[in-house]
């Protein structure tokens, strides 16, 4: 199931990443981050004012959602890396958002990302992905209720 989770996310990674070069506006300001703007008050993200820096964030983008899709196939092995990159960024998103509001730097999409990498984190956890053995905390506790 862990294999699953990381093939999606390395998926979405790669989708995520062509809407960042090919349509950037509606991601960048569509309702979603105006809805963000309005309930945190961090400035919504302006692709334009630095598209070189778009660019290559999607670049990266791209390499780490085929890292996920390697990972994916490659066994137990792969899973604790997988798990340790997404808590990391989960963990910088919140410490980004918590630190640099005031001088700007976080933004809608910052708020966005530490949102969904938590989310991914927590679920990876919960999946069996923190680990290389091949069982589930969800399946763990399942088998301690029954």
């Amino acid at each position: 199931m862990a294999d699953t989770a990381i093939r999606t996310i390395g998926l979405a990674d790669i989708a995520l990443a062509g809407s960042m070069i090919y349509l950037p506006e509606p991601l960048y300001k569509g309702a979603y981050s105006v809805w963000v703007n309005s309930v945190t008050g961090y400035k919504i993200a302006n692709p334009a004012e630095g598209p070189g820096f778009a660019q290559g964030l999607a670049l990266m983008l791209v390499a780490i959602g085929v890292a996920h899709l390697v990972a994916s196939v490659s066994g137990p092995g792969a899973k604790p890396t997988i798990f340790a990159i997404n808590a990391a960024a989960a963990v910088l998103a919140v410490l980004s958002i918590v630190f640099q509001k005031e001088s700007g730097l976080a933004c809608t999409m910052t708020v966005t990302m530490a949102f969904s990498q938590s989310a991914i984190t927590v679920l990876l956890y919960l999946l069996g992905a923190a680990s290389d053995k091949d069982e589930s905390r969800a399946e763990k506790v399942k088998d301690r209720v029954e």
